[in-house]
């Protein structure tokens, strides 16, 4: 079973063979790394997964640097090349540009659209150690230059949410108290009382009171007699 021993050299993380898995000559012996999106894979020379490590976040930026954001090649011999960064990789003297905008992760560790190849100019496997090394520096420094002026930014909202608050509590304590007004009471107005009208004495005539008395007479004397 070969043998294998994890280094952790300034921060990276890699998988290197133990020094007894090595021949006479001091010549390795063979064996295969692969790797996906998620983690690294060494296998022995039967093909057995011989160890498995998972990667760091540098190394997934680095993979999105790498392989998934395209850059173009601004050097005049080059015709305006563009590709990944292995695609149009050439030489240490040629000028890349990055075309991909920051994706939303770059944005929300203030990292902004990082050319690979501004901070190491070789992005061969050879130099892998030494690129992550430079990106995972960066990086660090970006995000927590991004982190303290997100903390400095919340310290004065909350500093001037206080301020506004302090302001108001002295107002209302400054502000007279206005004495309670008083309940105005609505009373219903009596229901007017309807009077029936006196109705008028009937007026008669002289001639038809004489009538009448003179019946009252008649009637008088014949009982009498």
């Amino acid at each position: 079973m070969v043998s294998y021993q994890q280094l952790d050299q300034h921060g990276i993380k890699q998988i290197v063979l133990h020094e007894r898995e090595t021949t006479s000559s001091g010549r390795t012996k063979p064996i295969r790394v692969t790797e996906d999106a998620n983690s690294f894979y060494t296998y022995s020379r039967t093909g057995k997964l011989e160890n498995k490590v998972q990667k760091t976040d540098i190394d997934k930026y680095y993979d999105f640097l790498s392989r998934e954001v395209i850059y173009k090649n601004e050097t005049s011999r080059s015709g305006g090349q563009t590709g990944t960064a292995h695609q149009v990789a050439r030489n240490t003297a040629d000028r890349y540009t990055r075309l991909t905008p920051a994706s939303e992760y770059e944005k929300s560790m203030g990292y902004g659209a990082i050319n690979l190849f501004s901070i190491y100019p070789n992005t061969g496997s050879k130099f892998l150690p030494m690129v992550k090394q430079k990106l995972k520096v960066a990086t660090d420094e970006l995000a927590r230059t991004h982190f303290l002026k997100l903390a400095q930014a919340e310290q004065e909202r909350l500093a001037k949410e206080q301020a506004e608050l302090a302001r108001l509590t002295k107002l209302r304590e400054a502000t007279p108290k206005e004495k309670p007004k008083k309940k105005t009471v609505f009373v219903a107005p009596p229901k007017p009382v309807e009077v029936e009208p006196i109705k008028e004495v009937a007026k008669y005539s002289p001639l038809m009171i004489a009538g009448v008395i003179a019946v009252i007479v008649v009637l008088f004397l014949r009982r009498r007699a």
